[in-house]
């Protein structure tokens, strides 16, 4: 994350600041509006050549929504009746009865459909353009078929009468111009009719296009001020801002979207109050507690809280805004609160989404309510889940390309993206913020700022923009994105994270003195690989595809092979997600693990469809067929020889497992050297071992291949990788199996000592091991040089897994989704806990140290072991040399 560019666009946003403080912009023209105006001009043609700009704007004017596209034809002489009523008809089943009927008392004012012959609607009680709007509508409604309502027409009268002359009345040009409409029909010739005109022929835009409102201030510097203000810009701006923006609460303490409006709302009034409490909360607090009030007034006695007017429908976002404002003094407030939360639970849509009200995307509505959701504090698992299961929409829902359009397929775009950013730093896995937060730097411009689609409606579902709103949501992302990354953590940070109260374990620092890497087309593979789990039908059902979603198989891949060719990098992610999920589905968590005769049936079938790769031998089986199609790639993609190379790797990986299941099904905990065995070949380390090689084009020569000093490296890498795994992982695997077949259980089987006791033991064996490969690494490549990319492939492969092993949530969260954290990371170490050259009591591995050239004196200083990946015309290091902004140097630079 660049603190470059967030302290660019900060710096835009506040060049955008006025002297009195509020923020400068204005609302891009749109059609709805400028068709009602060009029809209102050709009925009281005071105004000729304002309609004849309006016209031009509509001509060259290219709306995305169908009802302004129908309207616009209409407005420019090619009405089509039938294209109307077909929109009407759809637009009834998802609306309101209100809003049904605006719409079609702006068609029937273009011929599109007739005005109804029915009694009426009542609009009192209402947001006041609202009332405006509906008393227009009955009024109109009444004059196409020879009716007169006195007391509708004095109402009015009394209502456009009370706007400053040439003003749009409320800053709403949209009810001021369906007004005038009603008021031509019985003052057609009158000085409000004139006044209004000119009014709203002034609200125009360079383009010769009509807003929908005149201005959105108060919303807008309550949005800016508070991502100006975690950004870090002066206090004396800021504080400038907060002052204006003070100054706007009305008598009964809330706010209105903008400054010309008295009519005020939950959702402006909650964002004053976090604005006003983000800079100074003494300075302000009896502003705030007259909010407060304010906003208590507004709750239903379900804890749902309207937009406008106190016994209305409640609306989502509204609630989530509401419990953000007052979750401060949540004691004070306790019941209403919890009420709020039981309500935004009781309105999820059960995929994660919430119904969409003032905002078109979905991630915005997600956003605040996990906002909301995250404030509560004792949550409990209806929470957490609601939380997972929005973060898992999410991350199933990112484009390729690491945004997000408004829903699911649609287009990545600047705000349903920045909407989404806080919500997967915050709670989700850290490949998928990186995306998003480097997708959401790519559309940065020159100029520093951002563009984008529109995000709100109003009338809802009709857009309008804001263009200032896309630096802003944009700003207020990559302050949470800055914000993970200074922290140093992934996913939720504190020890506390998930609301459960549960201390979260620290892991041990590292010493791994390589440097990290990743290959560029890591996440494009990690996309890829889902397809193909689809395609395949691995996990056990889609929630364990979600979970695999979340883990970033294309992440580890790219870690461990940096400089892979494309074909090749897909291969492997394609493998790492088919490992995790037999392992899930067959070992660890699946039926299998503790039935070893079933499992070995299992596996024997698998392992047929790999070895025949000329026909599909069992069709039905779907993990064979994967892995068939995994071997038959491979051998394509490389040579038939490593094809075969890793089936017999399998090989060695499936029947491990069986024994595995055997230790099992007996009740058997593992000593250290039964458990040092196991792991070496169960969860395919080998097979990676052999990969990593393939992948970054660095195998051993066919006459070294079986060479004995090469094998003991390579089990001493795969070792590394196994034990550094399990130090991390140990948490996560405790809460979901515990069945032993851990390093940290099996040091505590065979020492009988308590957890702490075990975690230090096993990461001091770990540096023993570490200073093993560093010294048999040194002899290889000065007695074979032909090696030397091949052992810097193992090396790659130590720290790929690792780093990839701190930030992923299949196990940084306990339930590999994004709940509660399973640990925190530990740092890095400059100098091993033990560099010994004796060999550790484990006897099915003490030969590696046969191999070993140390004595009984200590080693070179770690800093001699300092590993630099060799360059040259073929290797890891020649291409990972290629791409130089991705490796960072020193072993203190990780994830």
């Amino acid at each position: 994350m660049s603190e470059g560019n967030r302290g660019r666009l900060a710096g835009r946003l506040a060049e955008r600041v006025r002297a009195d403080g509020a923020i400068e912009d204005a609302c891009a023209s749109r059609v709805p509006e400028s068709a009602l105006l060009v029809e209102l001009l050709r009925a009281e043609p005071s105004l000729p050549a304002v309609r004849d700009e309006v016209i031009a704007y509509l001509r060259q004017a290219r709306p995305d929504d169908e009802g302004s596209r129908i309207l616009r034809e209409a407005a420019l002489g090619r009405p089509d009746v039938r294209r109307a009523k077909s929109f009407c008809t759809a637009f009834e089943h998802g609306t309101g009865e209100r809003k049904q009927r605006l719409l079609r008392t702006a068609f029937a004012l273009f011929g599109l459909v007739p005005f109804d012959d029915e009694p009426g609607v009542e609009y009192r009680g209402q947001a006041v353009w609202t009332e405006l709007s509906l008393c227009a509508s009955n009024i109109l409604h009444d004059h196409a078929h020879g009716r007169t309502n006195l007391v509708d027409q004095a109402f009015l009268v009394s209502r456009l009468a009370a706007a400053p002359p040439a003003r749009v009345w409320q800053g709403n040009v949209l009810a001021h111009l369906i007004a005038l409409h009603a008021l031509h029909t019985f003052q057609a010739h009158g000085p409000l009719m004139a006044s209004g005109a000119t009014a709203v022929a002034g609200a125009r835009r360079a383009d010769g296009g009509v807003q929908f409102v005149t201005s959105q201030d108060v919303f807008n510097t309550a949005m800016a001020g508070t991502a100006l203000s975690a950004a870090g810009q002066a206090p004396e701006l800021v504080g400038r801002m907060a002052d204006w923006v003070a100054e706007r609460q009305w008598a009964d303490g809330g706010w209105g979207y903008c400054s010309e409006t008295s009519q005020t709302d939950v959702d402006d009034t909650s964002r004053c109050m976090e604005f006003l409490r983000a800079v100074d909360p003494g300075r302000y607090q009896g502003v705030l507690r007259r909010a407060e009030s304010y906003l208590v007034g507004m709750a239903g006695p379900d804890g749902g809280f309207p937009t406008y007017v106190r016994g209305n429908p409640a609306d989502v976002d509204m609630t989530a805004g509401a419990v953000i404002a007052l979750s401060p003094h949540w004691t004070q407030h306790a019941e209403l609160l919890d009420a709020s939360v039981r309500y935004l639970l009781d309105h999820g849509q059960g995929d994660g989404t919430y119904e969409r009200g003032w905002s078109l995307s979905e991630s915005s509505v997600i956003n605040r309510v996990l906002d909301a959701l995250s404030r509560v504090p004792e949550p409990g698992g209806r929470v957490e889940q609601a939380i997972r299961t929005s973060v898992q929409r999410l991350c199933t829902t990112q484009n390729g390309d690491g945004g997000w359009g408004q829903g699911p397929g649609a287009d990545s775009d600047v705000l349903s993206t920045a909407q989404a950013v806080p919500v997967v730093v915050r709670h989700g896995p850290q490949p998928v913020a990186d995306r998003a937060a480097r997708w959401l730097l790519g559309q940065q411009h020159d100029h520093s700022g951002f563009t984008s689609i529109p995000d709100q409606a109003g009338p809802r579902p009709l857009p309008y923009d804001f263009p200032v709103l896309a630096d802003v949501h944009a700003l207020l992302a990559l302050n949470a994105a800055d914000a993970r990354h200074a922290a140093g953590t992934s996913g939720p940070s504190g020890d506390h994270a998930g609301g459960t109260g549960a201390e979260v374990r620290q892991l041990p620092a590292f010493y791994c003195p390589f440097p990290p890497a990743l290959h560029p087309l890591a996440a494009a593979a990690d996309a890829r690989s889902l397809a193909w789990m689809h395609e395949h039908q691995l996990c056990t059902d889609d929630g364990e595809r979600t979970r695999m979603a979340q883990t970033g198989c294309g992440q580890l891949a790219g870690r461990m092979s940096p400089s892979a060719r494309a074909d090749l990098l897909q291969i492997f992610s394609d493998y790492t997600l088919w490992a995790f999920a037999f392992d899930d589905e067959y070992c660890d968590e699946g039926p299998l693990g503790e039935r070893p005769g079933e499992l070995a049936d299992a596996a024997v079938r698998i392992l047929r469809c790999a070895e025949v790769p000329e026909t599909p031998v069992y069709a039905d089986d779907r993990y064979g067929i994967a892995l068939r199609d995994l071997r038959s790639r491979l051998d394509a993609a490389s040579s038939p020889v490593h094809g075969a190379r890793f089936v017999e790797a399998m090989r060695g990986y499936l029947l491990t497992e069986v024994r595995k299941a055997g230790f099992v099904a007996r009740g058997q905990r593992p000593g250290l050297d039964d458990y040092t065995l196991v792991r070496l070949y169960s969860g395919g380390s080998i097979v990676f071992a052999e990969l990593v090689a393939v992948c970054n084009g660095c195998p051993p020569p066919p006459h070294l291949a079986d060479d004995r000093r090469v094998r003991a490296i390579t089990e001493v890498a795969a070792t590394l990788v196994d034990w550094e795994t399990d130090v991390i992982s140990h948490g996560k695997e405790t809460e979901r199996t515990g069945d032993g077949f851990n390093l940290i259980d099996a040091v505590r089987q065979e020492f009988g000592c308590g957890e702490d006791e075990a975690v230090e033991r096993a990461i001091t064996m770990w540096d023993r091991i570490m200073t093993l490969f560093l010294r048999l690494r040194a002899r290889l490549t000065a007695e074979l040089p032909e090696l030397t990319a091949y052992v810097a492939g193992l090396a790659q492969y130590i720290r790929g897994v690792l780093d990839w092993s701190l930030g992923t949530d299949r196990y940084v969260y306990l339930d590999g989704r994004g709940g509660r954290r399973a640990f925190r990371p530990g740092g890095w170490r400059d100098t091993p806990r033990d560099n010994s050259p004796e060999p550790l009591p484990i006897p099915s591995v003490a030969w590696w140290w046969q191999h070993d050239p140390g004595t009984s004196t200590a080693p070179a200083p770690a800093a001699a072991h300092r590993f630099v990946l060799p360059t040259g015309p073929s290797g890891l290091g020649a291409a990972a040399a290629r791409i130089p902004q991705l490796i960072k140097a020193g072993p203190r630079q990780g994830l």
